[in-house]
C-alpha cells in the first residue's frame, strides 16, 4: 500500500488557489509509479482514481497550452505545397547534373 505524503500545511499554491496539497500528492504518487514498472496493478488505479477525485474542481480542468509556432516556416526550410515527397530532391539532383552536362559540353567547345 502507498504511504501518502501529508501536504495539508500547504493549503494554497503559487496561485494562491485551495486545494495544492492533493495536486502534491498526485504528483507524488504519479513520480514514484514513474520508476516502476510499465502496467499499473489494480490497487494502483484505485488509488490514482482517488486522488483524482480528491482533487478540487478547478485543478480537474484540462489545460489548454498556447502553440509553440504560429509562424509558417518559410525560405529553404519551407516545402513546395505541390510537390509529392522525393519530388523536389529528384528535380534538384537533375539541376546539378544538367548544369555539370552543360558545363563540361561549354568546356569541350571552348576547347576545340
Amino acid at each position: 500500500m502507498y504511504l501518502f505524503i501529508l501536504f495539508q500545511d500547504i493549503s494554497h499554491g503559487p496561485d494562491d488557489l485551495p486545494g495544492y496539497g492533493q495536486v502534491q500528492e498526485l504528483a507524488a504518487y504519479l513520480f514514484k509509479l514513474h520508476s516502476g514498472n510499465l502496467y499499473l496493478t489494480k490497487a494502483q488505479v484505485e488509488d490514482i482514481v482517488r486522488l483524482w477525485s480528491a482533487l478540487e474542481q478547478h485543478d480537474k480542468i484540462p489545460m489548454i497550452y498556447s502553440e509553440a509556432y504560429t509562424k509558417q516556416p518559410h525560405g529553404r526550410f519551407r516545402a513546395k505545397k505541390q510537390a509529392a515527397p522525393g519530388v523536389e530532391s529528384t528535380e534538384r539532383c537533375v539541376r546539378v547534373w544538367l548544369l555539370i552536362f552543360f558545363w563540361q559540353l561549354l568546356l569541350l567547345q571552348i576547347g576545340h
